[in-house]
This record gives C-alpha cells, sequence and structure tokens, in this order.
C-alpha cells in the first residue's frame, strides 16, 4: 500500500517543478511560496477535518510538536530556497540538486534508524544519486567551482559529463585546453 501513496507523490512532486516555474515567471519567489504555503495549509487543515483526526490534537506530545514544528521549518527553508532557485535557473538541473536530498535522507535512515538492510545497495545508489545529480544536465556541474586537471577548462572549473576524456588526453596548462583525443573509440564496422 505504501508503494502507491509514494507514486502519487512522486508524480504530484513532479508537477511542482513545472507548475511553480510557470507561475513564478512574474512573482517574486517569496509571494509564491506564501502564496503555495497557504494552499497546502488550507488542504492539510481539511483533510484533518475530513478524516477525523482532529480528534487527536490533544495526545500529541511536546517532543512531537518540537520535532514536527523543526520539520515544518525545514520544510519552509527547503520551500523558500526552491522557489528562488526556480525563479532564477532552469527546471532541469534545480530538481536534480533538490532531488539530491534523498542521498541526505538515506545517510539519516542508516544512522538514525539503523536500517542498514543491503547496506552496499544503499551505499551504492547514494553514490548513483550523486553522480546522476551532477551529470543531469552540465548547467549542475558548470554550476559547481571545481578544478579537476584533465577534465576541465581550468579557468572555469566546468565540467561537461557528456564528453567522455580519452585516457590519452593531458592536461595542457593555464590556456584550459585539452589536447588528445576527447572522442570515444569507435567500434569496427562489420560488413
Amino acid at each position: 500500500m505504501w508503494i502507491t501513496f509514494a507514486l502519487a507523490s512522486a508524480f504530484f512532486a513532479g508537477l511542482v517543478a513545472i507548475l511553480a516555474k510557470i507561475g513564478i515567471r512574474s512573482t517574486p519567489s517569496n509571494l509564491a511560496t506564501g502564496i503555495r504555503t497557504l494552499v497546502v495549509l488550507v488542504l492539510a487543515w481539511a483533510m484533518v477535518w475530513i478524516t477525523g483526526a482532529l480528534e487527536s490534537l490533544a495526545s500529541v506530545s511536546m517532543n512531537t510538536l518540537v520535532l514536527l514544528t523543526l520539520s515544518g521549518l525545514a520544510t519552509g527553508a527547503s520551500w523558500l530556497f526552491f522557489f528562488r532557485a526556480l525563479q532564477v535557473g532552469p527546471v532541469n538541473p534545480v530538481v536534480a540538486v533538490d532531488k539530491s536530498s534523498i542521498v541526505l535522507t538515506i545517510f539519516a535512515g542508516i544512522i538514525v534508524f539503523g536500517e542498514t538492510e543491503n547496506l552496499n545497495i544503499r551505499l551504492f545508489g547514494i553514490v548513483a544519486i550523486g553522480v546522476g545529480t551532477v551529470c543531469a544536465n552540465d548547467q549542475v556541474i558548470n554550476a559547481i567551482p571545481i578544478n579537476i586537471p584533465g577534465t576541465a577548462h581550468r579557468n572555469t572549473g566546468q565540467v561537461n559529463c557528456r564528453r567522455p576524456i580519452n585516457a590519452k588526453a593531458v592536461d595542457a596548462g593555464e590556456g584550459g585546453e585539452i589536447e588528445g583525443t576527447t572522442n570515444p573509440p569507435t567500434l569496427p564496422k562489420t560488413t
């Protein structure tokens, strides 16, 4: 049953970025976040009322209130930064970086909850998500100020994940140009 809810969540989360990007073209990102938060507030409390969960409000512990308050503050901060990033940047790299938060979630699951079943697979997933985030769009990697000799334009720190670098390629130095073959090897033609 949880997978159905998770898939529905992923579907609607995918819509969030597209609808938000269209909606904030001429609206300040903080105002857009406020409007979105108001809609979520009304929807969430409507669900509390519809499901009859309001009766349980008095039994919520102080510890739960503190943790839910901290979670709400983290959500608010995430939304503010997400909407600002969407306003000034393209959708694909913004969403790729935003969704890389799953790496933190997996680490927290391992450390806080002891979710170490299939640990090797989880750690591989973390690495794959990290690499995928970086290479999902050239604009993500180009926004990271790194300087890796032999892989980048040295003066800008830009790396192109889509251009494989041949092992013979060498760093040319200050000019930033890479000598050698940068094309992947071609397979011989069969007849």
